[in-house]
């Protein structure tokens, strides 16, 4: 089944200006806000996503020196899992059989640290090809979707939400290190998934 779009969903979103990767910590090592860095040639530009009132502002160098979560580079973890993405056309597999999305076209997943949920990121399309020899995605017009999807259940938990943003690059995807929100970007947008506490109880 796929879930319906959610318009509730509170999505934190904010303009900014990156270049390259895109590193992540959090405030402590048990959680807490999540801490954004974006190198920007010499230096770097960083953000701040408060995790009470789902709202993305700027921060300063000092802020993220001063956290002790772990620092990660944001990128989605794709490891084994039964799901299985077929760039060519756009589709996701499960153990072998077709999964519904709330788009027709996939564009990434990323599974969480704990490995038992999937992020699944959707779009309406039409979707663009970097390469026609690999078939790999570059990214999608639009309406883009995120999904939850349980490894265990083989299904998705909860509503789709729609993420505020749209791009013919790919998007960058991943978890925080609490497991406790999906991120996506591109170079000069970030949009930030809270995972609900009923995500959590149905997976």
């Amino acid at each position: 089944m796929s879930g319906r779009p959610d318009e509730t969903s509170k999505v934190g979103y904010l303009e900014t200006y990156m270049s390259g990767g895109l590193d992540i910590r959090q405030l402590r090592d048990d959680g807490g806000d999540i801490l954004f860095r974006h190198p920007v040639r010499f230096y770097g530009v960083y953000h701040r996503y408060d995790t009470a009132s789902h709202t993305l502002e700027r921060a300063s160098r000092q802020e993220w020196d001063s956290a002790n979560g772990p620092i990660e580079q944001c990128n989605p973890r794709r490891q084994w899992s039964g799901l299985r993405l077929d760039n060519r056309e756009f589709t996701l597999r499960f153990k072998g059989g077709a999964v519904s999305t709330a788009a027709p076209f996939v564009m990434d997943f990323g599974l969480s640290h704990g490995g038992s949920l999937a992020a699944v990121l959707t779009a309406e399309g039409p979707a663009e090809r970097s390469d026609m020899l690999s078939g790999a995605a570059r990214g999608a017009a639009g309406q883009h979707y995120h999904q939850f999807f349980s490894l265990e259940k083989g299904d998705y938990v909860g509503d789709a939400v729609r993420i505020p943003l749209v791009s013919l690059q790919s998007l960058r995807m991943c978890w925080s290190p609490d497991d406790q929100h999906v991120i996506y970007s591109r170079y000069n947008e970030l949009a930030v998934v809270p995972v609900s506490r009923s995500i959590l109880e149905k997976q």
